[in-house]
C-alpha cells in the first residue's frame, strides 16, 4: 500500500485489489454508484449492473499476466485500473474506472503511471488502450500521461498504444504533477481558513494555552477552536493542532468524529522506549491514512507562516522576525527555533517554519517541492538529522537548487553523534566525503556546523553573489591579509590581488577611498574589508556607519564583506546599502568569512554551469540488455537474491552495449581505473571511480569507504547528464597526460553504464573491476554484473 496525493491536494491509498468479500462489495458500489454514461465508456456497452463475472475479470494480482490496483478514500474504493496480458509479447491492454464524484483529480493518471511501471518491470513493453471517441477525459489522461503514444481507429473505436519506456518528457509530467498535487496537500497547514486547537490542561500554568497566545498574537486572520465541546461534526477544519502526548492524541483522533485535512501533533511520548515508539508512529500513520490527512510530527514544536496575508505563528516561539525570503525546516524543532532567533537578533526575516518532528509523513522532500514554486521563498534552509527518501531527496535538489540555493545542515555524521541521537530515528549515511561529493552534484550548499549556517545565510542575504570570483583585499593588518589569505587558499580560493595594506591607525575616510577605487575595477567583483580594531574601539563602529551612509543609496554590483577583529563593541552584523534592498555582511572570525565565501563561490559556479543532457546513447542497446536480464532471470531460482552473470552471459551482455573483453599484450599502460555501478540504500543507483595508483591493482573488495580521496576517486547520482561525464573524466585524470580522444571514449563508456540502473531496474550491481588506460585507449579486462528481480513498491 502506498499514499498518493491528489490534484486538490487530498490524500488517497494505492494497493493492489484483494481477493475478499469487502472489495469485491466496494467494487459493485463503485460501478452501481456509476451514471450510465461512464458505464458504457467503460465497457462498450449499455449496462445496468456489473456481474460478478466481471468483477471475477478485476480480481487480478499475478503481475506478470495481469493485475489490478485500487484507490481509497477513507476507505473506501473510488478507483479501479487494470492491466492484462495479452496474446502478443510484450503487450497488455490497460483501462481504468473512476468514481464520476473524483474525476479530474489526476487519479487516472497515477493509476496508469504506476501500473505502467509494475508492468514494465514485469517485461511489459507496450500498453494498448480501447477509447471511445466522445470519451474526451480518457483520451486525455492518455495523451497527457507522457508516455510516447499512438493512436488508430478501429470498429468505431480508438486504439492507443503506449510505449512503457521512460523518457525525460515522462518523467518531466510525472514530476510536475507530484510537484502540484503535493504542494496542494500541504497549503491548509501554511494558509488555514480554521484551526481546532487542543493543549494538554495537565501542563503548568505557564505553559497553557501557549500556542493559542502564540496564534491569536500573529494576527491570524480566521477562525480557532479551542473546545471540542463547539465543534460541529459536519466541519471539516482545514488544521487540527493536538498539544498533547501522542498516545492521547490517536486516542482523541479514535474516540471522536473530527474532520480534518490536517494535522500536527506536538506532543512527546510518555517514557516509551525506542522500538514501542516505532511502532506507535506506524499505527498513527495508518490510522490517519485511511482517513486521508496529513500530519506534521509528532514531536513538532510547531509551524510558522509569516506573510502578511496569512500570518500563523502555530510554534512555541512568542516572537517571530518580520516577514523574510527565507523558508526552513527542521527535524529538531529547538534548533530551528534557535535560528529564527538569531535571525531575528541581525534583522533578517523568515517567509516560512516548520519543525517536522518525527516526520511520519510530511518531510523535507514536501516542503521542498512546495517551496519550489513559492515565489516568496528565496532561500530554502534544511536542518536533516535522517533522509526519508534520500533518491528522491537529491533528485528533487538537482531541480530546485538552480532556481533557489538551498542550505543543508545534516548532523549525525558520524557513528557516536548517530548513536547519541537514535531515539529520534536518525540515519548514518555514508562516508562524509561521498555524501558531500553527492550533495555538491545536486547543487546542495552543505554546512557542517550551525555557525557556518549563520555565516552563510549572512552572505546569501547580501543579494549579490559573484558569478565568477576575483578577490580584493583592503586591511590595516598584514598578519590578518596573511591568514585570511591563507584561509581562502586552503578552500580553493587563490584568484587574489595583492592586498592592500593600510596603517594599522587608519583613518576610516581612507578605507572609504580605497574601496571606491577598487569599485570601479571590472575586474574585481569581491572585496574583503579586514578591520583591527584593537587601539580604537570606537573606528568600528564609525566605520559602519560610514559605508552604509555612503553606499545607502548605492546599487552595488560587487560583494562587500566586513570583518572586525578585536571590538569589544555590539556591532551589526549586516549593513543595509542601496536603500536596504542589498547588505555587507559583517564577521569576526577570519576563518569562517573563508568557509561562507567558499560555499558561496561554488553554488555559483554550479548554477552557471550548463545543465547538460541525458543523451540518447548509440550503439548501446538498452531493450536488448532487458529482454536477455530477464530471460536469464527466467532460467533461475525465483527465490535468489542475487544472480552473477557467468563469463558467457557477460559477453553476450557487453555484446548489447557494443563492448568487448579483451585480453592484451600491449605495454606502456599508463593507468588502471574500475568503476562501479551499485544501488544504495540512501541515494539510489551511485556510479563510482577509482583511480589506481599501481596499474596492477583492482578492487578486491568494494567498499564505499574507498572513495574518499579526491584525487583518485569520484561518484556521483545517475543517470549522469553529459556535462557530468566530461567534467568526471577530466577531474579524474587531470595529473595524466591522456589526449581527448581517450577522454572522449571514456566519457562514453560512462554515460552507457551510468543509464543501465535506471533503465534496466534487474541490474543490481556492476563492478569493472579492470580498465586499462593507454595513450588513446583502453581495455576493459575484467567485469562482474550482478541482477535480481525487482520490487514494484505496491
Amino acid at each position: 500500500m502506498s499514499k498518493i496525493i491528489l490534484r486538490n491536494g487530498s490524500i488517497a491509498e494505492l494497493r493492489k485489489i484483494n481477493d475478499n468479500k469487502r472489495d469485491r462489495d466496494q467494487l459493485k458500489n463503485l460501478f452501481n454508484e456509476a451514471s450510465k454514461e461512464s458505464l458504457y465508456n467503460r465497457f462498450f456497452i449499455p449496462i445496468k449492473e456489473v456481474t460478478n463475472s466481471l468483477i471475477d475479470e478485476m480480481i487480478q494480482t499475478d503481475e506478470k499476466k495481469a493485475l489490478s490496483l485500487v484507490c481509497e478514500i477513507k476507505e473506501e474504493i473510488i478507483a479501479i485500473g487494470s492491466y492484462i496480458k495479452t496474446e502478443k509479447a510484450g503487450v497488455a491492454e490497460v483501462s481504468f474506472f473512476v468514481n464520476d464524484k473524483f474525476q479530474g483529480l489526476g487519479i487516472g493518471s497515477i493509476l496508469l503511471t504506476q501500473l505502467g511501471y509494475i508492468a514494465w518491470i514485469n517485461g511489459f513493453n507496450l500498453f494498448e488502450a480501447y477509447v471511445m471517441p466522445e470519451n474526451k477525459k480518457m483520451i486525455y489522461v492518455f495523451i497527457n500521461s507522457g508516455f510516447e503514444i499512438s493512436q488508430q481507429w478501429e470498429s468505431g473505436e480508438i486504439k492507443l498504444s503506449l510505449s512503457l519506456y521512460e523518457t525525460e518528457r515522462t518523467n518531466a509530467i510525472k514530476e510536475t504533477r507530484e510537484k502540484i498535487a503535493t504542494a496542494a496537500s500541504l497549503t491548509p497547514f501554511f494558509k488555514p481558513k480554521d484551526i481546532l486547537l487542543i493543549e494538554n490542561k495537565s501542563n503548568n500554568k505557564n505553559n497553557y494555552k501557549i500556542i493559542y497566545k502564540n496564534i491569536l498574537n500573529s494576527n491570524f486572520k480566521g477562525e480557532v477552536i479551542t473546545s471540542l465541546d463547539m465543534i460541529d461534526l459536519n466541519k471539516e477544519f482545514d488544521v487540527a493542532i493536538l498539544n498533547l502526548p501522542v498516545e492521547k492524541s490517536i486516542n482523541l483522533i479514535l474516540s471522536t468524529k473530527i474532520q480534518m485535512k490536517c494535522l500536527i501533533i506536538m506532543g512527546f511520548y510518555n517514557d516509551i522506549n525506542f522500538n514501542t515508539y516505532k511502532d506507535t508512529d506506524k499505527l498513527l500513520l495508518d490510522i490517519l491514512r485511511k482517513k486521508g490527512i496529513r500530519i506534521i510530527g509528532p514531536y513538532s514544536l510547531g509551524i510558522i507562516n509569516n506573510t502578511p496575508e496569512y500570518s500563523l505563528n502555530a510554534s512555541y516561539l512568542p516572537k517571530i522576525p518580520p516577514c523574510g525570503s527565507i523558508s526552513i525546516a527542521s527535524h529538531s524543532g529547538a534548533l530551528g527555533l534557535y535560528l529564527i532567533k538569531y535571525l531575528d537578533s541581525i534583522g533578517i526575516g523568515i517567509k516560512d517554519f516548520v519543525s517536522l518532528g518525527n516526520k511520519i509523513d510530511v518531510s523535507g522532500n514536501d516542503l521542498l517541492q512546495y517551496w519550489e514554486d513559492d515565489i516568496k521563498t528565496d532561500i530554502i534552509v534544511l536542518y536533516l538529522e535522517s533522509f526519508g527518501n534520500p533518491e528522491k531527496f537529491t533528485r528533487l535538489c538537482r531541480r530546485i537548487s538552480r532556481i533557489k540555493p538551498i542550505l543543508v545542515v545534516k548532523s549525525a555524521r558520524n557513528p557516536l553523534s548517530a548513536a547519541i541521537s537514535k531515539q529520534k530515528k536518525v540515519e548514518l549515511a555514508l562516508n562524509d566525503y561521498t555524501v558531500n561529493n553527492l550533495f555538491k552534484q545536486a547543487g546542495i550548499i552543505r554546512v557542517e556546523t550551525i555557525d557556518e549556517l549563520f555565516d552563510t545565510i549572512k552572505m546569501l542575504h547580501s543579494n549579490k553573489i559573484p558569478e565568477n570570483y576575483h578577490i580584493a583585499i583592503i586591511s590595516n593588518t598584514l598578519e590578518g591579509s596573511i591568514v585570511l589569505t591563507d584561509s581562502l587558499s586552503d578552500k580553493g580560493l587563490t584568484n587574489i590581488e595583492n592586498p592592500v595594506i593600510l596603517n594599522l591607525k587608519a583613518q576610516n575616510n581612507i578605507y572609504l577611498s580605497e574601496l571606491k577605487k577598487i569599485i570601479k575595477n571590472d575586474n574585481i567583483n569581491i572585496v574583503l574589508i579586514v578591520f583591527m580594531a584593537l587601539f580604537n574601539d570606537d573606528n568600528s563602529i564609525n566605520l559602519i556607519n560610514l559605508l552604509k551612509k555612503e553606499l545607502m543609496a548605492s546599487k552595488i554590483t560587487k560583494l562587500i564583506i566586513l570583518c572586525v577583529l578585536g571590538s569589544g563593541k555590539k556591532l551589526p552584523e549586516l549593513i543595509p546599502v542601496n536603500n536596504g534592498k542589498q547588505n555587507i555582511p559583517v564577521y569576526f572570525s577570519l576563518e569562517r568569512i573563508a568557509k561562507a565565501l567558499n560555499h558561496i563561490i561554488n553554488y555559483s559556479e554550479y548554477v552557471k554551469k550548463p545543465k547538460g543532457n541525458i543523451p540518447d546513447m548509440k550503439g548501446i542497446d538498452t531493450k536488448g540488455i532487458r529482454k536477455f536480464v530477464k530471460n536469464t532471470l527466467t532460467k533461475v531460482n525465483h527465490d535468489i537474491d542475487e544472480l552473477n552473470l557467468n563469463k558467457e552471459e557477460l559477453e553476450k551482455f557487453l555484446k548489447f552495449m557494443n563492448l568487448n573483453l579483451l585480453e592484451t599484450d600491449k605495454k606502456n599502460i599508463i593507468a588502471k581505473l574500475s568503476i562501479f555501478i551499485l544501488k544504495d540504500h540512501y541515494f539510489g543507483p551511485l556510479i563510482g571511480l577509482y583511480l589506481h595508483q599501481e596499474t596492477d591493482k583492482g578492487i578486491d573488495n568494494l567498499s564505499l569507504n574507498m572513495f574518499k580521496d579526491k584525487d583518485i576517486s569520484i561518484i556521483r547520482l545517475t543517470p549522469l547528464t553529459d556535462v557530468e561525464a566530461e567534467e568526471v573524466i577530466n577531474s579524474l585524470l587531470k595529473n595524466h597526460n591522456f589526449n581527448k580522444g581517450l577522454k572522449d571514449k571514456l566519457k562514453t563508456l560512462l554515460l552507457k553504464f551510468s543509464i543501465l540502473p535506471v533503465e534496466i531496474p534487474e541490474i543490481n550491481k556492476i563492478i569493472i573491476n579492470s580498465i586499462l588506460l593507454y595513450i588513446n585507449d583502453y581495455v576493459i579486462k575484467n567485469i562482474t554484473v550482478k541482477i535480481a528481480p525487482p520490487k514494484s513498491g505496491i
